[in-house]
């Protein structure tokens, strides 16, 4: 697995960005789409290295995200 990398969001376009690569990624992993909401979350908490926790207000936006999708 690649280094982690340094969490720089500091937008909600920045954010955004990070979401769809995340999801691109998952497309082209054939990751069904009813599996992405937690796969994601998984994702960005690992592509960072946070150990945040479900009831973060983070998690809750990784999740809310996908919800719109």
């Amino acid at each position: 697995m690649a280094d982690k990398e340094p969490y720089n969001i500091k937008t909600d376009e920045d954010f955004h960005n990070v979401m769809e690569k995340i999801d691109k990624d998952m497309r082209d992993d054939g990751i069904p789409v009813t599996a992405r909401q937690l796969k994601g979350w998984l994702k960005f908490s690992s592509r960072f290295g946070l150990g945040i926790m479900m009831s973060d207000p983070l998690s809750q936006k990784v999740m809310d995200w996908f919800e719109t999708r």
